[in-house]
């Protein structure tokens, strides 16, 4: 038995790879147009804000993951 395992094909990691891209961008529109419902339903729409604190706690997110702020600077 080899300790080896089968490289996968290029089309299976294409085709992974193209799922995965398509994921992402799609719960990106999921939560872009949420975040816009938001904006619009609670601070009147003007987005300024809603920018101010996505741009807060995405940066305290960051923070969080690694603790160290460099992929951000």
């Amino acid at each position: 038995m080899s300790l080896l395992k089968h490289k996968p094909s290029l089309l299976k990691m294409l085709r992974e790879s193209l799922l995965m891209i398509l994921g992402a961008i799609l719960i990106w529109r999921g939560v872009w147009i949420l975040l816009d419902l938001i904006d619009n339903r609670f601070l009147g729409g003007t987005h300024v804000w809603s920018s101010v604190v996505g741009i807060i706690l995405g940066v305290i997110m960051v923070y969080f993951a690694d603790r160290d702020l460099e992929d951000v600077v």
